[in-house]
């Protein structure tokens, strides 16, 4: 890799004029030549071997490779593309992806990751962007406000030579003053970007990713939200978008439940706290016994719960309040999800202070629903953690999409290898979830 990408010397992709101390203006300038990394060359850049090679970091990656969805997306006025990779971080809410491009006949590496912010609307973006390399070193960072970056980050002077400073650094390792980045939300001096035309992240030059060479033109640019290159042109029909093989593959799409709950408390007024009572836990998978996260029509399958107890039995889950797509967030809502077809469940017997405590999460509806973030596996998860079930975080990537977050297939493909016990009960058999009977919602 070249080292003079990585030098924060360059300045993004610009030259920069200081109006003011807190304002900045950019330029783009024409660069060499640009080609597409190809999906064998990127298996190769990132075997065991080349990979140890290109990252300097001796013990734990900073990122993974999810090597299984490699991807191309367009770039604008060019017939190359952007090879994309999703890759796993340490850093919860961050979705990042490896960026690849060869650059003057050199295959040039960025880690591109995104932190939505929680009030970001379901249409638009508005969060941080950090640009690293494959240590994750700061490269740069932004501040985006419904689509238009605003300003950036700078790193701080005061680490600005230490070369060894990066996004990884964990609490403890270094005095918390030093502490920047994803690692800490602290990414230094933020100067306004002052723009004759705002820079809309849907056109994302690639010098502002690959700095001081990104090669091509000042029209070359990157979506990091539609999927590269201009709105419509994937040659898709709508609600689909190309996989790294020129499929086309269905977007991710959760809607509304079909009866939603307003009032818990009411919903679930049955309960007698001072009871036991039966949880169970279900996966409706995309595909049954599978751990595909969706399937080919788009649907991500659900998860949800139910209860239990002295002849009362509700289930329900959480959803978004209206349909949200495999990057946008919703407000939060809560379904009835008596009958539900489901793949795999699992029921514990709990006291009747983790009713309690349970029924206490469950009366409060989570104020927003994200696909990527927070969704209706995270929900379930959310209610088994008070018991003694310890269900992971099932995350899973989206095929052809990049981005990703727990599932339900991942759910259901854990609770069919946990091995038998007296301590719960499991069933693998597609069947219907209970109706809703007793007295509760009245």
């Amino acid at each position: 890799m070249k080292q003079t990408f990585l030098k924060a010397i360059l300045l993004l992709f610009i030259t920069i004029v200081f109006t003011n101390c807190d304002k900045e203006e950019i330029t783009t300038e024409q660069q060499g030549n640009i080609e597409t990394v190809s999906i064998t060359e990127v298996q190769n850049l990132f075997s065991i071997d080349e990979f140890s090679k290109n990252s300097k970091q001796k013990n734990e990656p900073y990122a993974i490779p999810n090597l299984d969805f490699i991807s191309h997306e367009e770039i604008t006025d060019s017939e190359e593309l952007l090879t994309i990779i999703p890759a796993y971080t340490n850093y919860q809410n961050v979705y990042s992806r490896i960026l690849l491009l060869k650059i003057e006949d050199s295959i040039e590496s960025v880690i591109f990751s995104m932190v939505r912010d929680e009030n970001s609307s379901t249409e638009q973006f508005s969060g941080k962007l950090y640009i690293t390399d494959l240590d994750g070193n700061y490269i740069n960072a932004f501040k985006v406000v419904d689509d238009i970056l605003v300003s950036r980050f700078l790193k701080p002077t005061s680490i600005e030579s230490k070369s060894s400073k990066s996004l990884t650094t964990s609490k403890g390792d270094e005095d918390e003053e030093d502490c920047w980045g994803i690692a800490c939300g602290m990414e230094g001096e933020e100067v306004v970007i002052n723009a004759t035309k705002p820079k809309n992240i849907n056109y994302i030059p690639l010098e502002i990713l690959y700095l001081g060479g990104g090669g091509g033109s000042i029209n070359n640019t990157w979506s990091p939200i539609s999927g590269g290159g201009s709105t419509g042109s994937t040659g898709c029909s709508e609600g689909y978008i190309k996989d790294g093989n020129g499929n086309c593959v269905a977007t991710v799409v959760v809607v509304a439940p079909d009866n939603p709950i307003t009032d818990m408390k009411k919903f679930l007024n049955c309960f007698d706290s001072t009871q036991n009572a039966e949880l169970t836990i279900y996966a409706d998978q995309p595909v049954n016994n599978s751990s595909l996260p969706i399937s080919s029509s788009g649907d991500p399958g659900h998860a949800f719960v139910s209860i239990t107890q002295n002849g009362n039995t509700v289930s329900f889950g959480f959803y978004p309040d209206q349909k949200a797509k495999s990057f946008g967030a919703a407000d939060g809502a809560i379904g009835n999800n008596q009958n539900h077809e489901y793949d795999a469940s699992i029921t514990i017997n709990i006291s009747g202070s983790i009713l309690s405590e349970i029924l206490n999460f469950a009366n409060t509806i989570p104020t927003s629903y994200n696909i990527n973030l927070y969704n209706c596996t995270d929900y379930v998860i959310d209610i088994s953690n008070f018991t003694s079930l310890n269900l992971p975080n099932c995350f899973a990537i989206y095929p052809g999409i990049g981005n990703g977050g727990s599932s339900p297939s991942v759910l259901g493909q854990y609770i069919r290898g946990l091995p038998e016990s007296d301590n719960y009960s499991i069933n693998t058999t597609i069947a219907n979830g209970p109706a809703q009977s007793g007295n509760c919602n009245n």
